[in-house]
C-alpha cells in the first residue's frame, strides 16, 4: 500500500457504520428463512420501529404508506423472482405509528440459497436514505410552477376583460389613456401580492387609493376588520376601487373642498362581505356619472368576477356604491 493511501478493506465495523451514518444511509437486514426485518438505528427512527429488533416483515410492511405499498410489493415479487436480478431500487413514502410521512430511496440486494435451497432467497439488505427534505423542494417547486400558471390565466383573463370593456367606452384614439392606468393599478397589486403573503382588504384598499391621495382635497376614511381575500379576490377589489377613485377625481368628492369619502366593510357569520364606498359631496357632480362603462366595471364585472351583487345610489350631493359577496362561494 502506498505511503498517504488508505485501504478500506482493513476499516473495522465501527469506521464503517461511522461512514454510513456520515452519508445518512440506514441499513435494514431481512431474513426470509424466519420471515422478519431488523433494522438499524437510523431505519429504526425512519420507520418508527424498535433498532436491532426483528418484526415480522408483514409489520414492516404496514409501515410503508398505503398508496406505495401495492408498488413495493410489486418490485419485492421482482426481487424474489429467480429469473430477476438480485438488486432493485425504489422510491416510497413511509408512515410511522404516530402519522408522520417520510420519504425513502431504498436499493436492496438479495442473497440466495447455493444448497439444497437452491436458488430460494435467503437473506437481503437494503440501504435506505432519507430524502424527505429533497421530496418537499420538489414538491414546493411544483406547486410553486402551478401557482404562476394559475396566476398568469388568471392575470390575462382580467386584462383581456379590461381591454373589451375598455375598447367600448369610447373612440380608438384615447383607449391607451384610458386603458394604461387601469393596468398600471392591476400591476400595483400585484406587487402588494407578492410582498405578503396573505393579502388582506384593507391592504388591497390602500394600494389601490394611494396614486389618488396625493391631490385629493378630502380625508378618506377607512373602516372594516382584518379580513384576508384571496389573489384573485384582491384583484378585482382593486380594480374596483380604480374605477371608485377615478370617477370620485372627475366628477365626486376627492375634488371637493368639504366633502368626505367613507369606505367601510364587514363581514357575516358566513364569511361574506359587504363592501361600501359613501361620498358626501357640498356641491352636486358637474355631470352624471358614466352610465355604460362605469356602471359595466362597477355592477357588472365586479358581480361576475365576485359571484356578488353590486349596486349604485346616485344623489345630488351623495353617492353610495355598495357590493356584497358571498363566503359561501
Amino acid at each position: 500500500m502506498n505511503s498517504g493511501t488508505v485501504d478500506y478493506n482493513l476499516l473495522d465495523e465501527g469506521q464503517k457504520t461511522m461512514g454510513l451514518e456520515l452519508a445518512g444511509v440506514a441499513l435494514i437486514v431481512v431474513d426470509y428463512v424466519a420471515d422478519t426485518v431488523t433494522p438499524d438505528p437510523m431505519a429504526a427512527e425512519i420507520f418508527g420501529l424498535s433498532p436491532n429488533q426483528p418484526v415480522s416483515r408483514d409489520a414492516f410492511h404496514a409501515r410503508i404508506h398505503p398508496d406505495d405499498l401495492p408498488q413495493v410489493l410489486a418490485e419485492v415479487e421482482k426481487l424474489i423472482d429467480p429469473d430477476f436480478d438480485d438488486m432493485i431500487e425504489v422510491v416510497h413514502r413511509t408512515l410511522a405509528s404516530d402519522g408522520r410521512i417520510r420519504w425513502v430511496h431504498a436499493r436492496k440486494k438479495l442473497y440466495r440459497g447455493t444448497d439444497e435451497r437452491g436458488k430460494a432467497p435467503v437473506s437481503g439488505v437494503a440501504a435506505i436514505l432519507d430524502i424527505t427534505g429533497r421530496k418537499q423542494a420538489e414538491e414546493a417547486t411544483e406547486f410553486l410552477m402551478r401557482e404562476l400558471q394559475h396566476r398568469t390565466a388568471n392575470i390575462v383573463t382580467v386584462v383581456s376583460a379590461i381591454a373589451r370593456m375598455v375598447s367600448k367606452a369610447g373612440p380608438p384614439e384615447t383607449f391607451l389613456q384610458r386603458f394604461e392606468p387601469r393596468v398600471g393599478n392591476l400591476a400595483q397589486n400585484l406587487k402588494l401580492r407578492e410582498a405578503k403573503e396573505h393579502v388582506t382588504l384593507r391592504a388591497t384598499i390602500d394600494a389601490a387609493l394611494t396614486p389618488f391621495l396625493t391631490n385629493a382635497l378630502v380625508n378618506v376614511v377607512l373602516e372594516g376588520p382584518d379580513v384576508s381575500v384571496t389573489p384573485h379576490d384582491s384583484q378585482v377589489y382593486a380594480i374596483i376601487i380604480h374605477e371608485l377613485a377615478t370617477n370620485s377625481v372627475k366628477h365626486g368628492a376627492l375634488t371637493q373642498v368639504g366633502a368626505a369619502v367613507h369606505i367601510s366593510w364587514a363581514t357575516d357569520k358566513d364569511g361574506g362581505i359587504l363592501f361600501r364606498w359613501q361620498e358626501t359631496r357640498r356641491l352636486p357632480a358637474d355631470r352624471p356619472r358614466d352610465a355604460g362603462f362605469g356602471t359595466q366595471m362597477l355592477e357588472q364585472f365586479a358581480a361576475l368576477s365576485l359571484n356578488g351583487e353590486a349596486t349604485q345610489t346616485f344623489e345630488e350631493f351623495g353617492y353610495l356604491y355598495e357590493l356584497r359577496v358571498p363566503g359561501n362561494r
